[in-house]
């Protein structure tokens, strides 16, 4: 019988680190500790190393510990969570805590990394989407628009609307939500937000792998890939998935080289508005392109738009992202750069008329 291949802890490792790099940039100190001793722990990265070669392995197995820890345990290790406990003990000190903690679980982390993958929902990054999918409903004409989210994970990001946006120096979106999406603006420019535009009529998403948040677990394991140093975004995460399981949206399975069937559906007496954030970076470059080509065939019957969000680097000692606006009318295609801010939404600064 042949030999189990043992796991290959060098890319591991190297996993570790760039991950470490990551939370320093994100302002994740538990994260970036844990990050930078695990890399240099071979048992630890013995278990993280049972994730599939093509899921991203730093990230699932913090997840998994996290997972275990919003269930519930009497270990220390809580402690030192941000997203369990108000005041949570220094992450210099967690280390050898956290260590103990995974070493008891090792069976079921293993477990937990080689059979999930991780999904982020993050509601915060509409705050940078919101003001783009509004030009795009300006631009067709104000009319009630149809949304397509591809990639949508749980959906959250597909009720936009039941959320309120605060943006300091103007709001947008339900004044009576329980969800309050804070953004900074990073000049004096105020992004183009106009009361009820968009008006969202029809509403659906496309994913690989749909996460049913009807389900106490599943719930529990979205919740997990928030990093546990953003108190604040896992509370938001809990109160956005509260206000969804009220009136769920619909989420079909398939692939986004799929999304000419999904496109279908939506009304034609509908703006369509196509949107995506950071879905795009797990398409090979041909994909991109087939992607992109799909959407420009459905503008043979229609005018499209997709809003598309992605990381653009770092700066300021943080993540970046931008969102583009492409545009399919009339047989004539355009993009631009329209908005550039923090990955996670906590900040933004309008720039329409960029070229992307």
């Amino acid at each position: 019988m042949a030999q189990e291949q043992a796991p290959n802890l060098e890319c591991t490792a190297e996993a570790f680190r760039r991950y470490c790099e990551t939370a320093r940039n994100d302002n994740a100190p538990l994260y970036e500790q844990m990050a930078g001793r695990i890399r240099e722990d071979p048992e630890l990265l013995e278990i993280a190393a049972h994730a599939r070669s093509d899921r991203p392995t730093a990230y699932l197995f913090f997840d998994a510990v996290q997972y275990l820890v919003l269930g519930g345990t009497d270990h220390e290790v809580a402690r030192y969570y941000p997203s369990v406990t108000e005041d949570a003990l220094p992450a210099a000190f967690a280390y050898p805590v956290f260590r103990d903690f995974c070493r008891k679980n090792a069976d079921l982390l293993r477990y937990l990394v080689a059979n999930h993958n991780n999904q982020t929902n993050e509601v915060g990054r509409m705050s940078a989407m919101l003001p783009v999918i509004g030009e795009a409903a300006r631009r067709g004409g104000g009319k009630p628009i149809g949304i397509v989210e591809v990639g949508p994970s749980a959906g959250l990001n597909l009720i936009f609307d039941r959320y309120l946006f605060d943006y300091g120096r103007t709001v947008w979106g339900d004044m009576d939500s329980s969800v309050r999406v804070v953004c900074r603006l990073e000049d004096d420019r105020l992004p183009p937000l106009e009361k009820g535009i968009p008006n969202v009529a029809y509403r659906i998403g496309l994913d690989i792998e749909p996460i049913d948040l009807s389900s106490d677990d599943s719930a529990r394991w979205m919740l997990s890939s928030t990093w546990a140093d953003h108190r604040d975004l896992s509370l938001m995460q809990h109160q956005a998935i509260e206000v969804l399981r009220q009136d769920p949206p619909q989420i079909v399975q398939g692939d986004a080289l799929q999304v000419g069937e999904v496109l279908k559906d939506v009304p034609m007496d509908l703006t369509l508005v196509v949107y995506q954030s950071f879905m795009l970076m797990y398409l090979t470059p041909e994909d991109r392109e087939r992607f992109l080509a799909v959407l420009a065939e459905e503008s043979r019957r229609r005018p499209v738009y997709f809003v598309s969000m992605l990381g653009a680097g770092i700066g300021g000692g943080t993540r970046r992202a931008k969102v583009d606006l492409h545009s399919w009318v009339d047989g004539r295609y355009e993009v631009q750069q329209m908005v550039e801010g923090h990955s996670h939404g906590r900040s933004i600064k309008w720039v329409a008329g960029a070229t992307a």
